[in-house]
């Protein structure tokens, strides 16, 4: 992320709370990520942002570092986890190896100069989640997959897929439909919501994310 774009603004933080309260999403990618790693792993999440993960897997028992440059959402992570779960640190600038790294909704491997630099942060592996874009039509970024895909190929790297799909819904205030998908997805464009029948959030946006969650293996490389 660009150190002059601020991404986690207060109103995108609520957003953002409501949400992983009102669904299983960041349980249930923890869950997945868990069977990739072993309790003895030392694990560290670059770009954690709100840290939902990184606390999950360290309730669980891990030993997991995590960083994040942006300084409100560090603050807020420590905050609600509690303890000083995310460290304020720029990802680009790690020294540090670990068994495992996460990258979770964070960074780009695009070409083999990224793919070197994260590759030697991690002994054993690397776990790159990435948003496929496709189970939300008003989302106007690019699916990624095969791109990724074919870079891995390029070098000759061993890695694995899995494709799932998990929902992260929002729930909404009648007034704050508009102002939820402009800073979400920079556009106007507004779905049919459902009803709730909840006083205090009546509406939801059902966000179907399909994720692809990319196992990519250190040895040989």
């Amino acid at each position: 992320m660009r150190s002059d774009v601020v991404w986690w603004t207060e109103e995108k933080i609520d957003f953002y709370e409501r949400a992983s309260r009102y669904s299983s999403f960041h349980n249930e990618l923890a869950a997945i990520i868990e069977k990739q790693i072993d309790k003895n792993d030392s694990i560290m999440e670059l770009g954690a942002g709100l840290g939902h993960v990184t606390e999950s897997l360290h309730n669980s028992g891990y030993s997991i570092k995590a960083f994040d440059s942006c300084p409100a959402a560090v603050e807020h992570a420590n905050k609600r986890a509690g303890i000083n779960l995310i460290t304020l640190s720029d990802a680009y600038s790690m020294k540090e190896r670990v068994d495992v790294l996460l990258m979770l909704f964070f960074g780009s491997i695009r070409d083999r100069e990224s793919l070197d630099y994260f590759m030697s942060l991690a002994k054993k592996r690397i776990i790159y989640v990435i948003s496929r874009h496709k189970g939300n039509p008003y989302s106007e970024r690019k699916d990624r997959r095969d791109e990724v895909v074919t870079l891995l190929n390029e070098c000759k790297v061993r890695f694995s897929v899995i494709d799932t799909i998990l929902n992260f819904d929002q729930p909404l205030k009648e007034d704050e439909v508009a102002k939820y998908f402009t800073i979400s997805y920079g556009n106007d464009k507004i779905p049919a919501l459902e009803r709730t029948g909840d006083e205090n959030y009546p509406l939801v946006f059902r966000n179907r994310k399909e994720l692809s969650i990319f196992i990519i293996e250190k040895e040989d490389y």
